[in-house]
């Protein structure tokens, strides 16, 4: 499982946190404006993270979704999680990747107000910031600003990919930290092109050999090693 943490993030005062919550404890990535646990989580049993997705219709009698995503790190397994992710109707959308760190199986999951949609992942799968399942097109995403480069990066990502899904640590990496001549023609976001995005953070979990890498382009370009 691999993730580029993108937004309007003060790339210089992020870090890396760690978490202790009761006897929990989990590690994120955060800056002053950023809830924990709203970026990426990263527990002993299970990881996800988030990607937003553009919508317009939102229901502001529903839970916010950075705080729902807040309800998860109170679970102990994936079954609690998504128990809580079908009970719990937020007031946008998201998209969830999810690794249950115990079998290495993992799942994506779009909800969007009081629906949701999981799916067991086989094989390799890309997400950006857009729907990708087809009975949750009925909700009408924000049309896309042309500076948007959401669309651009999944393209580029499918043609680094090459179909194939025999990927190493490496060479996941070097697909989310690909960068051409700017935002529009990249993986990674430097905020260069008008679009209110700046790529802060790199996870990379491989579950064969159970670690866990982060790297923050925070101003010392911090490397984290986690054991959990």
């Amino acid at each position: 499982m691999a993730h580029n943490e993108d937004g309007p993030y003060n790339q210089k005062r992020t870090l890396l946190i760690k978490v202790k919550q009761g006897e929990k404890e989990y590690y994120t990535i955060a800056d002053s404006r950023c809830l924990t646990s709203s970026t990426i989580y990263i527990s002993k049993n299970f990881i996800f993270s988030m990607n937003s997705i553009d919508f317009i219709d939102y229901n502001l009698d529903y839970l916010p979704t950075y705080l729902q995503l807040k309800t998860l790190t109170e679970c102990n397994n994936l079954d609690e999680v998504f128990q809580k992710i079908k009970e719990i109707p937020i007031a946008g959308s998201e998209g969830l990747n999810i690794c249950d760190k115990n079998t290495g199986e993992m799942f994506y999951v779009e909800k969007i107000l009081n629906e949701c949609e999981i799916r067991k992942i086989d094989g390799t799968f890309l997400h950006t910031n857009h729907i990708v399942f087809d009975n949750m097109k009925k909700f009408k995403p924000k049309r896309l600003a042309k500076i948007n480069n959401t669309l651009q990066r999944m393209i580029i990502m499918q043609e680094l990919l090459q179909d194939r899904n025999d990927l190493n640590e490496k060479e996941v990496l070097e697909i989310l930290q690909y960068y051409g001549t700017c935002d529009y023609n990249s993986v990674l976001s430097k905020q260069n092109c008008g679009y209110n995005c700046l790529t802060f953070g790199t996870y990379v979990y491989n579950f064969k050999e159970n670690t866990s890498k982060i790297y923050v382009y925070n101003k010392h370009n911090d490397v984290f090693d986690l054991n959990l």
